[in-house]
């Protein structure tokens, strides 16, 4: 009977295992200066899986020989996913709109945006059409401005003013043109025959003040006011002036001219007032002949600027009307203004 011994070497190099398992190999390690069984078996190398960088990984555990990772998994109408023979196709579903450039969202329902304007910029006529329920805030724009109708067709808006705000311009407005109507100061000049009186209406028995034009001889009367800001571009002027007669006169009309200065905070206030035309009242055809309310629109040739100091003159000239005693009760200054 002949034996055959195992081999205890391999290339003159010990073996360091007695009873190799099925299938296992062996790997020579220098530092023992021999041949041993790799470690753990199964006839190959050892693997694992890992992630690269940072952020969610999707490799697990290693379970026995089995590598797993994670899977992916779409949301409805967002993110779909094709499961193809050598890859997976992600797309974008149709709930998720991406705006570049010029483009437009329209017949869209935003829930909970937060939605930002560019710095330095402004946004453009028509960026935002036809939305429903935005129902968060809109960040306001660094030095910017809306254009007009940035919103247009826009319901439900809530909480959705600049900065939190409750309320919000769905578009901005064209500057509104205006007249502004502005009660002036009455003074009787020195040496004129005007003067102020408490006048008794006749009918109910209350009693008017102002100061009176006596139909004896010529008066005066100055008045002043500061021309407002924010005129229009042709802002205008008229200068009205409210009589009351203390006599019945059907017929006459009073007949009254108008002189200006227009006085700016470096000029001089102790310069000639300039000559308007005069103007000659509409006669008294009213039932009540006494005490009869008229009204006088004068416009001065030239128009003052914002801030100018305006003074003026009434003067009468009784050789020009018969209207007998005239109160005057009231000056204003009409002028148009701009509200953007």
């Amino acid at each position: 009977m002949v034996v055959i011994e195992r081999p205890t070497k391999i290339m003159n190099k010990l073996i360091a295992i007695d009873t190799p398992a099925d299938g296992e190999a062996l790997t020579f390690v220098a530092a023992n200066d021999e041949w041993q069984p790799i470690a753990g078996g199964g006839g190959g190398q050892s693997n694992t899986s890992s992630n690269s960088g940072t952020g969610d990984g999707w490799a697990l555990p290693k379970v026995a020989s089995d590598l797993p990772f994670k899977s992916f998994i779409g949301e409805l109408n967002k993110i779909i996913l094709t499961a193809n023979a050598a890859d997976i196709t992600a797309t974008l579903g149709t709930d998720v709109v991406i705006l570049t450039g010029a483009q437009t969202l329209t017949d869209k329902t935003l829930t909970a945006p937060i939605m930002t304007a560019p710095a330095l910029g402004v946004v453009a006529s028509g960026d935002i059409s036809a939305c429903t329920s935005i129902n968060q805030v809109l960040v306001t724009p660094a030095l910017g401005v809306p254009s007009a109708l940035v919103l247009t067709n826009a319901t439900g808006l809530v909480n959705a003013g600049v900065d939190g705000a409750a309320a919000i311009a769905v578009s901005k407005l064209a500057p509104i043109t205006f007249t502004d109507v502005i009660p002036c100061v009455l003074e009787v000049p020195q040496g004129t025959d005007a003067f102020p009186d408490v006048h008794a209406l006749a009918t109910q028995g209350s009693k008017i003040t102002g100061i009176v034009m006596p139909t004896a001889t010529d008066s005066t009367i100055n008045f002043k006011f500061i021309c407002p800001q924010d005129l229009a571009a042709t802002p205008g002027l008229i200068i009205r002036v409210m009589t009351l007669t203390l006599s019945a006169n059907t017929t006459d009309a009073v007949n009254l001219t108008l002189s200006q200065r227009f006085i700016g905070d470096t000029e001089n206030a102790d310069q000639a007032f300039v000559t308007n035309d005069g103007v000659a009242a509409a006669n008294y055809n009213v039932a009540d002949t006494i005490e009869s309310y008229d009204v006088h629109d004068m416009t001065p040739v030239n128009s003052p600027v914002a801030g100018d100091l305006c003074t003026g003159q009434i003067f009468r000239d009784i050789s020009a009307d018969a209207a007998g005693d005239v109160i005057i009760i009231g000056i204003s200054a009409h002028i148009d203004r701009v509200m953007s």
